[in-house]
């Protein structure tokens, strides 16, 4: 018939960490935290971004970077933030100090490292936004509180790019833009 399941009282640690993976698996995307998955494959993530109608934002950040873990915990978990960004761009990090193949939107294979040389992003954070068919749109350098991030979400979202680098608006940012 039915088997009995029983938890014994020494691991009500796990059954707690299985029951909240549980409910925030049953949540959907909707609970999914900003750049909180990691690639190695920017084609598949740039068509799968493209097919969702939306463009690809890609997190640069590497151990031990102090800005990367301030944004992480102050900016990538505000409601309100990811709600904004994640409507308009599907988001993922890479890890700059891995030497592991990356997968690039035309299919070259490189290093994270390397791809970052190569878009000038030699400090962390750095955001590379790529449009549907992995064309770099424009690359952020620098720390953005909230409000910050917001506003850069509506800089590249409105292509403000095409006409002056991002400058948010209050106070001061650390940022280098660069349009590709």
């Amino acid at each position: 018939m039915f088997a009995m399941l029983s938890f014994r009282p020494a691991r009500p640690r796990l059954a707690a960490l299985l029951l909240a993976s549980l409910l925030a698996a049953s949540a959907g995307p909707a609970s999914a935290v900003l750049f909180e998955r990691e690639t190695r494959d920017l084609r598949a993530e740039t068509r799968s971004a493209a097919d969702s109608g939306r463009k690809l934002a890609v997190f640069l950040t590497m151990p031990g970077c102090p800005g990367c873990r301030e944004m992480e915990h102050n900016v990538f978990h505000d409601a309100a933030t990811e709600k904004d960004f994640g409507t308009r761009f599907a988001t993922v990090r890479v890890d700059i100090a891995q030497e592991s193949v990356l997968v690039l939107p035309d299919g070259e294979t490189t290093t994270p490292g390397q791809w970052a040389r190569r878009l000038r992003a030699l400090g962390t954070p750095s955001f590379v936004f790529l449009d549907g068919q992995g064309e770099v749109l424009y690359r952020h350098t620098g720390v953005l509180d909230a409000d910050g991030f917001r506003q850069l979400s509506d800089f590249v979202a409105s292509e403000e790019y095409e006409n002056r680098p991002f400058q948010p608006a209050g106070a001061a940012h650390t940022h280098h833009g660069n349009h590709h």
